[in-house]
């Protein structure tokens, strides 16, 4: 048998989990915000104010370093996160591929949530 290579080893890593998620923000969000509040000109104020995003963490995890602040934090959960909504995000598979495939999961989320008139932040 012939020598291994670094090159080898790193063909066989497994791929990360990317997994989507939504954030609950306060009303305070939308009363405060004006970008926000032009993001979601059809906004339903029957319907709460979320935050989706993606990440190879859980999200838990994600929604920890939210809360923690700092550069890989959104200012909007920083300021008006309320706490995980799994409801909305449940029926998202986990993306086992790349941050680009787990990044188009999150704009579709995004699209479907404003569509059932969900006030939305995303980027």
């Amino acid at each position: 048998m012939g020598r291994r290579h670094r090159s080898d080893c790193a063909l066989k890593t497994p791929a990360p989990v990317f997994s989507v998620y939504a954030v609950e923000l306060r009303e305070d969000a939308w009363e405060r915000d004006s970008k926000f509040r032009k993001a979601n000109p059809h906004g339903s104020l029957d319907r709460a104010c979320v935050y989706v995003g993606s990440s190879a963490k859980t999200p838990a995890e994600r929604l920890a370093v939210h809360r923690q602040g700092g550069r890989h934090s959104a200012k909007i959960v920083v300021r008006y996160g309320s706490e995980l909504r799994p409801d909305l995000y449940v029926s998202v598979p986990l993306v086992r591929t790349t941050r680009a495939d787990a990044e188009d999961e999150e704009r579709a989320l995004a699209q479907r949530l404003r569509r059932m008139g969900y006030r939305v932040w995303q980027r």
